[in-house]
């Protein structure tokens, strides 16, 4: 039985190393075939891979074009990584075949634009990575036949604006990343039906604005970065609605934070507000704030008079949760911690 048994593994394993191309690697992990053909300087596709891969890895390869039937024996395919090739442009039906692909990397290419309804096949697509590419624009219907689709990343590209329907449909997209683009402006509708949102990326843009409904209703939304834009105000009611707890608005140009910006945010841990133009804060701002744990402050042109005082009181009440920010003004106490200015200093204005 044993002489037999050995002699079924080793034709099996022979045939795997048979059937996997001379380029690549192949292994079979929870019955799953991966070809790893990554870094081998492709110009092309290999010959011979399997028609039941599984997981097909073609990243850091030197690929500027794809066939429209490159892909057409691959039914069963899971993960495609095309990542940090050269590709310019894709054949509408490149992925036609591949009805059952959940992950797909195409990010660090050379991609100027994309055939409108080039994802429409992949219904089960649950992560798409189109970051560092050149993307200036793309129709609403790019992304409009995705239902199963939990992350999307666009970072890094030449996006300078978005119409209202570019996200519709994404019921389950739960992480969305538009972080170094060119956007100088967002659509009051752009997230709306977002629901199962919980992480967005909007940092490292052009914003000087952000509307005051753009966000409204997103229940699930956990993670927001605004951080390195050039917003000068946030509105009060931004983030009625929201479920936010993480929120990075640093390195703007914030001058106000009003009153009642923070009294929906009831779960909110993080406020980052650092490399921002505040003089004040609004007495108050903290009160329903009860579950913060970070705050960062530092930064900021603080004016230390009675201007300051709320401020003063709270960070002294709240040491272990802020960081030191230090006053800019008047010139006796300019870089000095706001908490070591003496009751003296803010009583006077």
């Amino acid at each position: 039985m044993w002489p037999l048994t050995c002699l079924f593994l080793l034709l099996l394993l022979g045939g795997l190393a048979l059937s996997c191309p001379r380029e690549c690697l192949c292994h079979t992990s929870d019955g799953i075939l991966t070809v790893d053909c990554a870094g081998r300087a492709l110009h092309g596709l290999p010959q011979d891979i399997p028609g039941d891969v599984g997981v097909l890895i073609l990243k850091n390869n030197s690929l500027d074009r794809l066939p429209a039937s490159a892909f057409h024996n691959f039914t069963q395919l899971q993960a495609l990584h095309l990542q940090s090739n050269r590709l310019e442009s894709l054949p509408e039906d490149l992925f036609l075949p591949l009805p059952q692909l959940t992950h797909l990397y195409l990010y660090g290419n050379q991609l100027t634009r994309l055939p409108d309804r080039i994802f429409a096949p992949l219904q089960n697509l649950e992560r798409l990575h189109l970051n560092g590419n050149h993307l200036s624009r793309f129709s609403d219907a790019l992304f409009s036949s995705l239902p199963r689709l939990k992350t999307l990343v666009l970072a890094r590209n030449r996006l300078e604006s978005l119409s209202p329907g570019s996200f519709r449909n994404l019921q389950s997209l739960t992480v969305l990343s538009l972080s170094s683009n060119g956007l100088a402006s967002l659509h009051p509708g752009l997230f709306s039906g977002l629901q199962a949102l919980r992480v967005c990326a909007l940092y490292d843009n052009k914003l000087s604005a952000v509307p005051a409904a753009v966000f409204r209703g997103l229940r699930s939304l956990s993670w927001l970065s605004l951080a390195r834009n050039a917003v000068r105000q946030l509105p009060a009611s931004l983030f009625q609605q929201t479920g936010l707890q993480h929120l990075y608005a640093y390195d703007n140009q914030l001058q106000t934070i009003e009153a009642k910006m923070l009294e929906p945010l009831v779960h909110l841990k993080t406020l980052d507000l650092r490399q921002n133009s505040l003089e004040q804060l609004p007495e108050g701002l903290f009160d329903n704030a009860s579950n913060l744990t970070t705050v960062r402050l530092q930064g900021n042109p603080w004016q230390c008079d009675c201007k300051v005082r709320y401020l003063r009181q709270w960070l002294i009440s709240n040491r272990q949760l802020a960081d030191q920010p230090l006053c800019m003004s008047p010139p006796a106490v300019r870089n000095l911690p706001v908490t070591d200015i003496s009751e003296a200093h803010v009583s006077r204005c």
